[in-house]
């Protein structure tokens, strides 16, 4: 699925296409902290054989330069106080 925004193309995830990691946006939410606010993508990933089993993904969004960018799904953590994250390789 692509996603397009005012300011251009989204590019998300691995690979040249953009997509959301197979989850449908449910909505972006800000972290306005005392050094940076973070936008985290919030997103439902439906699996249509066993819907019991559908997932979410909460992921930090990287912005700059006028892009966006959703890192592969992967743990990570937030200072609330101050706004930064911190993937988890």
């Amino acid at each position: 699925m692509a996603v397009q925004t005012r300011g251009g193309r989204i590019e998300v995830c691995w690979g040249p296409e953009a997509n959301t990691c197979n989850a449908q946006s449910t909505m972006l939410f800000a972290v306005k902290g005392s050094k940076k606010t973070t936008v985290i993508f919030m997103g439902d990933i439906w699996e249509p054989r066993t819907l019991w089993d559908s997932r979410y993904l909460w992921m930090p969004l990287e912005m700059g330069n006028g892009t966006m960018h959703l890192p592969p799904p992967q743990p990570w953590t937030i200072n609330v106080k101050t706004g930064e994250t911190a993937l988890k390789q």
